[in-house]
């Protein structure tokens, strides 16, 4: 590897170095054209053994069987089933609407949520930062109009609501199994977070009908049926009065961003011993709307936890599903040495723009140029690597082309795709970060691999070469962080961005329009997350050769989440790239069906949330 240093490159193709295209059966291509001049289809890759032969160098490592997860356990892993079988006692319920005498606008004041169009209301446990294990469960409160809040009648039936498991109530948290999604703490207290995260619950209840929720702090649901008289046994409500003496009070549950989506519960009566810290039970309430105190008007200022990076990335989390515009660059102040080393193995890029800082830039080969310099001067078709470059590291706040996700870290960049050579581009930079000191190292790959049939025709190619095989394993065994791009086929994703279902370092990536995925954005069980692409009538602007351009495509979310990466590992280098991949699909914005889906992963990227995840992440080695 080499600094950059200043000095044209010279036109390889006019000195005759650039090498003739071939025609066999393999092929790799960047995956969208950039809507300014740009190369097309970007060469061939050989056969496999050809393949093999073009690494000279070809590293040894061990091939593991590669099996890090399926289907099957990803699925497990988000959509476990609830837990909450019982056996109940035969009582009736109070379920008849006729002669009752409904007084709707003064039997509670607030603290109900009304079920949506759908029909289903779907749960997520956020946060758990109170000591106590107990249960939080929702009920139907049509039905329930004639018994006096805070009655032992009225316990006995929500309970028995509650653990229903039908349209009636359901049991939505058990705090002693359930993990909440984030896990940390707060600087006067500890982690109290246990148990396996289930991701987004759902359950079945009936549109327009009215819903209360229960905590049962320290106990259960079981528990309070069985025992609705005893002291101790009394559940905190959801729903306040302006009777003080029901207990029903507001404030026992607080809205935290105040729309009625993410709420949190005291888990103490506000006229007992509440430390008003409003941290015990954070969740988050969809297919339902409801209102509540606002948190800004109850909570104790000296245990304000929304300033704490654990609070931003709740905080920030919550926001994404009311204003996913929020996700703006954030700036990680880090000095150089604590940042990962960030690869881009493209088309080219420019020798000369004023929004790179050249000084930062290290040199890999040009393998289409046959030289150590992939740098282009303008009209030598680099504009989609320049593009790429210029999401990732263009230089802030300077009043010229854009700002970069990270104008800080080091950059490597390898001129390959078009040569065939991609697989050897990998293996050097591999090489490069052993060598660069650096904590931690990712790399950008926005292309995609293609054959090329006999009749001509192009068409994805799904299998890797042994060679792709060996360098990717090498990269894993050398903790380097790989971001592919799904693909711009609208349809199945090829070996490249399929990589993620066997390389546990490989994170796949489609395009996001709106709140779903892009038309163009290819989709399966490979993917993992979106990232705004830009669409044809609305592309996004980045670099191209001295000045800027437009691009649209999974090019373009790739780059932006390679950026996140980056700027996640500068704000905790100790974290591994398991880790890393985890914060940012668990900060993700969940898209289209709750929890993960082939079309859209785990959501839309939440990069403010991510780093402020990373900050309150313990490391660990991969194992």
């Amino acid at each position: 590897m080499k600094l950059f240093k200043r000095g044209a490159k010279r036109n390889a193709i006019a000195q005759g170095s650039h090498s003739e295209p071939c025609t066999d059966s393999q092929a790799s291509f960047i995956l969208e054209p950039i809507l300014t001049p740009s190369a097309g289809i970007d060469g061939t890759e050989g056969t496999p053994d050809l393949a093999l032969a073009q690494l000279t160098t070809l590293p040894t490592v061990d091939l593991p069987q590669l099996d890090f997860e399926t289907d099957a356990t990803r699925t497990a892993h988000f959509n476990s089933p609830s837990n909450f079988d019982r056996n109940l006692e035969p009582v009736e319920f109070i379920d008849s609407f006729a002669n009752l005498p409904i007084n709707q606008d003064q039997w509670f004041d607030s603290g109900v949520f009304t079920v949506g169009e759908s029909g289903e209301v779907s749960i997520d446990f956020l946060f758990d930062g109170g000591g106590f294990q107990g249960e939080l469960a929702i009920f139907r409160l049509d039905g329930m109009e004639d018994l006096k809040p805070g009655s032992d009648a009225f316990i006995h039936e929500a309970a028995q609501r509650a653990l229903s498991h039908s349209t009636l109530g359901h049991v939505v948290v058990s705090d002693l199994t359930d993990a909440a999604r984030f896990s940390g703490s707060f600087a006067w207290e500890g982690d109290f977070n246990s148990g396996d995260y289930k991701g987004v619950q759902t359950f079945q209840m009936r549109r327009g009908d009215r819903l209360g929720f229960m905590l049962v702090p320290n106990n259960t649901v079981q528990a309070v049926f069985d025992h609705p008289c005893e002291d101790g046994m009394r559940p905190l409500f959801s729903m306040s009065t302006a009777n003080p003496d029901d207990h029903f009070q507001a404030g026992q549950i607080a809205a935290v961003t105040g729309d009625g989506n993410t709420f949190v519960f005291e888990d103490l009566r506000l006229d007992g011993t509440s430390d008003r810290d409003y941290n015990d039970v954070v969740f988050q309430v969809r297919g339902a709307t409801g209102d509540a105190a606002l948190l800004d008007n109850v909570i104790d200022p000296d245990k304000d936890w929304r300033n704490a990076d654990m609070g931003k990335a709740l905080i920030t989390y919550a926001e994404s599903y009311v204003n996913p515009e929020l996700q703006q660059i954030v700036v990680v102040d880090v000095p150089q040495e604590s940042q990962p080393l960030i690869g881009i193995i493209d088309t080219g890029f420019a020798a000369n723009h004023p929004d790179i800082d050249y000084s930062r830039l290290i040199l890999g080969q040009d393998r289409i140029g046959n030289d150590d310099d992939p740098l282009l001067q303008p009209g030598e078709a680099g504009e989609h690597g320049t593009h790429v470059l210029g999401i990732i590291g263009a230089t802030q706040d300077n009043g010229i082309g854009i700002d970069g996700a990270n104008d800080d870290a080091p950059i490597w960049l390898g001129r390959t795709v078009g040569s065939g050579q991609w697989a050897a581009s990998l293996i050097e930079f591999v090489d490069a970060a052993k060598a660069s000191g650096q904590p931690n190292a990712v790399l950008n790959l926005s292309f995609d691999l293609a054959q090329i049939n006999p009749d001509g025709s192009i068409t994805t190619r799904f299998e890797f070469t042994p060679a792709e095989v060996v360098a990717i394993e090498y990269a894993r065994q050398h903790n380097v962080l790989i971001v592919a791009g799904a693909g711009n086929d609208g349809s199945g994703i090829s070996a490249l961005g399929a990589a993620s279902r066997k390389f546990d370092n490989v994170i796949t990536v489609g395009s996001a329009e709106a709140l779903g995925r892009a038309n163009y954005s290819s989709y399966g069980s490979e993917l993992d997350i979106l990232a705004p692409g830009g669409t044809s009538s609305d592309p996004v602007l980045s670099l191209v050769s001295d000045g800027t351009g437009t691009m649209s495509g999974t090019s373009v979310a790739t780059a932006k989440v390679t950026g996140a990466i980056s700027q996640v590992w500068a704000a905790n280098p100790s974290l591994s790239y398991l880790q890393v991949i985890e914060i940012l699909k668990s900060s993700a914005r969940d898209l289209a069906v709750p929890n993960w889906d082939a079309e859209t992963g785990a959501g839309l990227l939440n990069v403010a949330a991510a780093i402020s995840l990373a900050k309150v992440t313990l490391g660990q080695d991969v194992m």
